[in-house]
């Protein structure tokens, strides 16, 4: 009897393996992204040297709005262990204000630039597990995507900036996972 169990639960776990996320998990994100005219969130990024040494660590909340089109925000910045500190930035008919300082700056060239984006919302197809919270604010969805390092989609999100904030000449994308 005992021998005739294995294989059922080993069919079992392959089988729960094989089915991915719970959808139930998915679609409320997908939904709740997939008419955005004014956008407010807030973020996290963590980057990582041979996955051990963190060489930036930025945090805020970032709002954009359509009509005006307009991006305001606030990060905080942590430099290989060296707090930066908190930096105030908006974005307004063509001029980016940095802490009180002007530029011009059109918004294709900003969007081009940052390293914070809009909230990225994988496919199902690219998501590995979810699982859900509740919180004061209401309901936490967290995602854990499968490895993205051959998808450009992570890579164009930081750009040019990637090199530069790890402190690199140039990114191995063979050696770089995006997880």
């Amino acid at each position: 009897m005992r021998k005739a169990i294995v294989p059922i639960v080993l069919l079992l776990s392959l089988l729960l393996c094989s089915c991915g996320a719970d959808q139930t998990l998915i679609t409320p994100v997908t939904d709740g992204f997939s008419d955005m005219n004014d956008v407010a969130y807030g973020f996290t990024l963590r980057i990582e040297l041979g996955g051990k040494t963190c060489v930036l660590l930025a945090s805020g909340d970032v709002a954009i709005t359509e009509d005006p089109l307009c991006m305001t925000g606030e990060i905080e910045e942590t430099l290989m262990g060296d707090n930066i500190g908190i930096m105030q930035v908006k974005w307004l008919d063509g001029v980016m204000t940095t802490d009180g300082e002007d530029e011009e700056l059109s918004w294709d060239e900003l969007r081009s630039s940052l390293i914070y984006a809009p909230p990225v919302v994988f496919e199902t197809e690219q998501i590995r597990s979810a699982e859900s919270s509740t919180t004061l604010a209401g309901t936490l969805y967290r995602h854990y995507v499968k490895d993205n390092s051959k998808s450009e989609l992570l890579y164009s999100l930081l750009g040019t900036a990637l090199p530069e904030v790890c402190g690199v000449v140039s990114v191995i994308e063979e050696e770089t996972e995006f997880k």
